[in-house]
C-alpha cells in the first residue's frame, strides 16, 4: 500500500483489498509512504501514528476524569495511564489497539459529558454528537466485531441520563435527543459502511458460513445471541488451540441457558483474569519474566478494582458514576463469553479497564486528600 501511495495511485490504494489491508494498516502505509525514506522501513516509520494515538488515549483520560471528578484525578488517572507497562508495550506496535482505545475512550467522553452535565449548550450537545459518531465510525472501521458492546454503551448511557434527569427532577429535550441520535447511529452506521471496508477474519468467516447464518436467521432474539456466541467462541477456541493460557476449553455455549449458567464465571473470568496460578509459570511466548510483570499488573488491577468499590459507594447517588463501573463490567464479561486465551483477553481489555483505574484513582485522590487535610488540622492544633 505504501508502495501504491509513493506511485500516486491513490485509487488503487483505495481499492486495495487484501486480507490485511485493514483501516489501520492504511493508516500505517500512509507514514510509510511519507516517512520511510527517513526513518526506513522499519518498526520506527509506524510510530508517529503510534504516537499521535498514544497521546490521543492521554488527552482523552484526562478529560474524562475531569470531566466525572477533577483535573487532579485526570491527570493521576492519565499518568497511571501512560505508565502501564504493558499497553505502553502494546502502543508501540503495528496493532489496531492504540485506535481503538482512543476511539473508544472519546466515545465514552461524549456519552459523559452529555449525561452529566447539568447545564450544555445547544451548540456543545451537538458537537459531541458529532465526535461520538466519529468515534464510533472509526471503531467500525478498527474493530467491527466489538459493536455490540458498543451498542449497548450507548443503550446504557441513554437509560442513566433518563435517571440522571429523573432524580434532578428536570428534562432536558437537548439530551435526550443528543442521545437518540446516537442510538440511532449505533443501527445505521453499520449499514453505511457495509461493504465498504475490509473485513477481518471473524467478518470473512462469518459471511462465509452459509450453516450459521441458516440457523441464526431462523432463530429466536435470545437462541440467536446464543448460537453467535457459541460459534465465536468456537473459533477462538480453534485459533488457539496450542496456546499455554487458555480457560475453558471445554466449556461449549449453545443455548440460552447455557450463557446464563456460565454468566458468574464469564464476570469472574473478565474481571479477575489472567489468575494468581498462571502468574508463575512460564509463558509460551512470553516466558516466566513476562507472566510475572503481568502478574504484578493483575495485582496493580485488582486494588483499581477495590477502590473502584469504594468510589462506587462513595458516589452512589451519581448516575454517570454507574454508567462508567457497569459498561467496564459488561463489557468485560461479554468478552469473557468468547475470547478462551488469557493473553488474548488482557489486551482487548484494555480500553475497559482503563474507565477502572478512573474510578480507583478517584478514591486514592480522595484518600491523600483526607490525608493531607487531617495533617494540616494537626499542626495547626499544635501551633
Amino acid at each position: 500500500m505504501a508502495d501504491l501511495l509513493r506511485q500516486r495511485k491513490f485509487r488503487e490504494w483505495l481499492d486495495y483489498r487484501a486480507p490485511l489491508a485493514t483501516f489501520h494498516s492504511r493508516l500505517y502505509s500512509i507514514c510509510f509512504a511519507l516517512l520511510g525514506w527517513l526513518l526506513g522501513e522499519g518498526i520506527l516509520a509506524a510510530e508517529p501514528i503510534n504516537l499521535f494515538f498514544y497521546l490521543a488515549m492521554l488527552l482523552l483520560t484526562y478529560s474524562l476524569g475531569a470531566a466525572v471528578f477533577s483535573p487532579a484525578v485526570g491527570r493521576l488517572t492519565a499518568t497511571i495511564v501512560a505508565l502501564w507497562p504493558s499497553l505502553l508495550m502494546f502502543t508501540t506496535q503495528l496493532m489496531r489497539d492504540p485506535l481503538f482505545i482512543s476511539a473508544f475512550l472519546l466515545l465514552l467522553l461524549s456519552l459523559v459529558v452529555i449525561i452529566s452535565h447539568k447545564e450544555i449548550s445547544f451548540r456543545k450537545t451537538a458537537a459531541y454528537v458529532g465526535s461520538g459518531c466519529a468515534a464510533m465510525f472509526l471503531i467500525l472501521l478498527a474493530r467491527a466485531t466489538m459493536w455490540e458492546i458498543i451498542g449497548a454503551t450507548v443503550f446504557l448511557s441513554a437509560v442513566f441520563c433518563v435517571l440522571s434527569q429523573l432524580i434532578l427532577r428536570r428534562f432536558e429535550l437537548t439530551k435526550i435527543s443528543a442521545l437518540l441520535v446516537l442510538c440511532v447511529a449505533v443501527v445505521v452506521l453499520p449499514k453505511i459502511l457495509e461493504g465498504r471496508r475490509v473485513a477481518d477474519s471473524f467478518d470473512r468467516a462469518t459471511s462465509t458460513n452459509t450453516m450459521l447464518q441458516t440457523s441464526v436467521q431462523s432463530a429466536s432474539i435470545s437462541t440467536r445471541a446464543a448460537i453467535q456466541v457459541g460459534w465465536v467462541r468456537d473459533r477462538f477456541i480453534k485459533r488457539y488451540a496450542t496456546a499455554g493460557s487458555n480457560l475453558d476449553t471445554h466449556v461449549k455455549l449453545q443455548t440460552t441457558t447455557d450463557l446464563i449458567r456460565y454468566f458468574p464465571r464469564a464476570v469472574e473470568i473478565g474481571l479477575l483474569a489472567p489468575f494468581p496460578s498462571m502468574w508463575f509459570s512460564a509463558g509460551q511466548k512470553v516466558g516466566r519474566t513476562g507472566r510475572l510483570w503481568i502478574g504484578a499488573e493483575m495485582l496493580a488491577l485488582y486494588l483499581f478494582l477495590i477502590l473502584a468499590c469504594v468510589t462506587l459507594v462513595r458516589e452512589r447517588r451519581r448516575p454517570v458514576i454507574w454508567f462508567l463501573f457497569l459498561t467496564s463490567v459488561l463489557a468485560c464479561t461479554v468478552i469473557a463469553y468468547v475470547v478462551i486465551n488469557a493473553g488474548a483477553l488482557y489486551r482487548i481489555r484494555y480500553p475497559y479497564f482503563i474507565p477502572m483505574i478512573l474510578l480507583g484513582a478517584a478514591a486514592v485522590h480522595l484518600l491523600s486528600r483526607k490525608r493531607t487535610d487531617s495533617r494540616l488540622l494537626q499542626e495547626a492544633a499544635l501551633r
